[in-house]
């Protein structure tokens, strides 16, 4: 589902826990946890407010998964189409840009990543109309690379930072949404064509 402004500390605490619950401890998970909550609080302020000025809903969605019983999230993921530039290059970044899937460790190999990761491809090409969808992944995440392949990502070029030798190796990939559409609805043609034989 959309998240609400109350869902933005737990999905805080889910992300900072997904990408530096391994590398930290008690006390210095602490920081990772306040930033992530903190970005997620400013970018949904800062689409709100874009929405109020512009009058039109900023293309800007964070999504949840919730256990059923209690409410608890436990998986999130980001999507923004709003234009940026890279903060090292000042290109524009392609859009609608995914980012921040993250589920809490207890409840991963249960299609929840898959789930959030459909819910921004529903709300990019349905919502925004849009036709492709990005990400970057670090290459070593081979959970994540593989969940965006099987889903029909494509890796697009790799950023590898020749500077900073400690800074880890993100691919681009990105993936055509309308072709997925066409691929199904082709699909779809054949096997009542096939079914009237």
């Amino acid at each position: 589902r959309e998240a609400l402004p109350v869902d933005l500390s737990p999905a805080g605490e889910v992300l900072a826990q997904s990408f530096y619950g391994e590398t930290t401890n008690v006390v210095s998970f602490q920081m990772p946890k306040f930033q992530c909550i903190l970005s997620l609080e400013t970018s949904f302020r800062d689409a709100q407010t874009q929405s109020r000025f512009d009058g039109v809903p900023a293309p800007h969605q964070i999504f949840v998964a919730c256990r059923e019983s209690n409410g608890k999230v436990i998986g999130l993921c980001e999507l923004d189409g709003r234009k940026k530039k890279n903060s090292g290059t000042g290109a524009l970044e392609p859009t609608p840009y995914m980012s921040n899937l993250g589920v809490d460790k207890k409840w991963r190999r249960c299609g929840i990543a898959q789930e959030l990761v459909k819910a921004c491809e529903v709300k990019a090409s349905k919502d925004w109309v849009m036709e492709t969808i990005h990400l970057k992944v670090e290459k070593n995440n081979a959970a994540a690379v593989s969940l965006y392949c099987k889903m029909g990502y494509k890796m697009r070029d790799v950023d590898i930072s020749l500077a900073d030798p400690h800074k880890k190796t993100t691919i681009w990939m990105s993936k055509q949404l309308n072709a997925t559409q066409t691929d199904n609805e082709q699909r779809a043609e054949q096997l009542k064509a096939s079914s009237t034989i």
